[in-house]
Order: structure tokens, then C-alpha cells, then sequence
């Protein structure tokens, strides 16, 4: 009988986490992102507002921030090891849109940082999964709009000062091109104006871009901006195969914006 092949420390999904700096930080950390991606997506459960958190109670442990939102704390390992647990066991895990964002930021970080580096991020009761105040994840630039006729103004993460961009994106094709300006790792967040959409798990949809025209959206995958439209306009319970293209291209048009654009850093 031939034996189990058995995942070494570091690995996980085929893919060795612990390569460290390298020649080329920002090219380990686009190519860790991308793993990331394609390993979590669709063995990651989607959840939502009504939807029970699931992890691994082995490393993680519920708390509250500093608004009284639920966040998981670690309390037993490593920063990288808890993470590697989460490539190893995606099944056990279930995240909304933000967080997997986060958990993917995270394995971009170990695969450009390496195990040593990686670890000094945090530890025991230091190292959180946070909607706002996720352990080692900065931004650098925020591009947010209320609508989709507005401007968006442009807030600095160091000073938070917000000062008018003088872009306007409001039509598709608009945003598209300015899309292809926006670093890969960046955060794009797509918002739903219908009144129906208002206050629903799918109001707003925060991808992270991961190539040219390619973002990762949970639960939705890795798609182009205008499938990822397509998803948000299609109903859930509609047969996609008698989809009425003239009337989700309407309410795309009508509905669809992008609301948030986010640089981040990478380390």
C-alpha cells in the first residue's frame, strides 16, 4: 500500500508558504495572494450576517472589538501555523467577503515574508481577524464615493485626511478604465443602490483584485468586473440559463457602482 504523502511544515495546497523574501518582495506576495485565492475559493463557506462563525477552536478564540463586533483572537500556536491551518482545513471555516479578503492578505504576507518574519506580526491574544483592526494589515490610500454620481474624495491612512480626487466613474466602461490603473492586492467594493439590496448580505461586495481584470469575490469566485456585475444583478433563485440579459444589463446600468477603492500595503 503506498504511503500518504505528508504535507511538510510550511506547505499547504501544494504550495510551499515559508519562501520567504526572495529577489522580489512584491512579486512573492502577488504570487502568494494568487495562490491563496485559488486554493480558498470554494472550499471556504460563505457567511453571512445570520450565519454561524466557523474556525478552528484549536487556535482561535471569539472576542469584541472596540465598536462590540465579534472577532477571533488567536489563543494557542503561532501566527503562521494558525494560518497554515487555515489552508489545510479550509472546510471549517466560514468568512463573509471582508474577512476572506483578510485571510488572503495574510498568506500574500507569509509567502513574501517568510515563517520568522511573518510571526512577529502578533501572538497570543495579539494576533486578530478584525472587520477594521485585522493584526499586520495596513492601508495606504482610500477612494470612497456615497453614490454613483458623486466624485470620490481620497482619505490618506496615515493622516485620515480626506481631500476631492476629481474622479468620476459613472459609467461601466469608465470604471473599467480606471480599474486598470489600480495595483493588484488593491481592495475594489461594488455597491447595490436598489432599495431591495439595502441592508442584505450582497448591498456591497468587496473583492480583491488579483490580476489584470481578475478579482476574487466571495462567495462568487475569481471573475472579470463585468461577471462579477452580472452576478450582483442576477436574483439567486433565477435559472441561469433563461437569465433576461436586456433587464440585468438595465439594472446594472441603473443600480451598480463602485463605491470603494483601497491600496493597501503590503507588509
Amino acid at each position: 500500500m503506498p504511503k500518504k504523502k505528508k504535507t511538510g511544515v510550511g506547505q499547504a495546497g501544494g504550495v510551499d508558504w515559508m519562501a520567504g523574501l526572495g529577489p522580489d518582495y512584491d512579486k512573492a506576495y502577488e504570487r502568494g495572494l494568487r495562490k491563496a485565492a485559488e486554493h480558498l475559493t470554494d472550499t471556504v463557506a460563505f457567511g453571512g450576517t445570520d450565519t454561524p462563525r466557523g474556525y478552528n477552536k484549536t487556535y482561535w478564540k471569539t472576542g469584541k472589538d472596540r465598536d462590540g463586533d465579534e472577532i477571533l483572537i488567536l489563543h494557542f500556536g503561532t501566527p503562521s501555523a494558525a494560518v497554515l491551518d487555515i489552508l489545510n482545513s479550509p472546510k471549517k471555516w466560514t468568512l463573509d467577503c471582508i474577512e476572506f479578503i483578510q485571510v488572503l492578505r495574510w498568506c500574500a504576507q507569509y509567502h513574501a515574508l517568510g515563517q520568522e518574519a511573518f510571526n512577529k506580526l502578533g501572538g497570543i491574544n495579539s494576533f486578530k481577524l478584525s472587520y477594521h483592526e485585522t493584526t499586520g494589515l495596513r492601508g495606504r490610500q482610500l477612494y470612497l464615493r456615497s453614490r454613483k454620481r458623486d466624485a470620490f474624495d481620497c482619505v490618506d491612512a496615515l493622516t485620515n485626511r480626506k481631500t476631492p480626487s476629481g474622479v468620476i466613474l459613472s459609467t461601466t466602461a469608465q470604471e473599467d478604465e480606471f480599474l486598470e490603473s489600480v495595483p493588484i492586492g488593491s481592495r475594489v467594493m461594488w455597491s447595490d443602490s436598489h432599495p431591495d439590496a439595502a441592508d442584505t448580505d450582497f448591498e456591497n461586495e468587496n473583492t480583491l483584485k488579483i490580476g489584470p481584470d481578475e478579482y476574487v469575490a466571495h462567495p462568487f469566485g475569481i471573475l472579470s468586473a463585468q461577471e462579477l456585475r452580472e452576478e450582483m444583478a442576477t436574483p439567486e433563485d433565477e435559472d441561469e440559463d433563461h437569465v433576461d440579459e436586456a433587464k440585468r444589463d438595465a439594472y446594472i446600468r441603473r443600480n451598480l457602482f463602485i463605491k470603494e477603492i483601497e491600496w493597501y500595503a503590503r507588509s
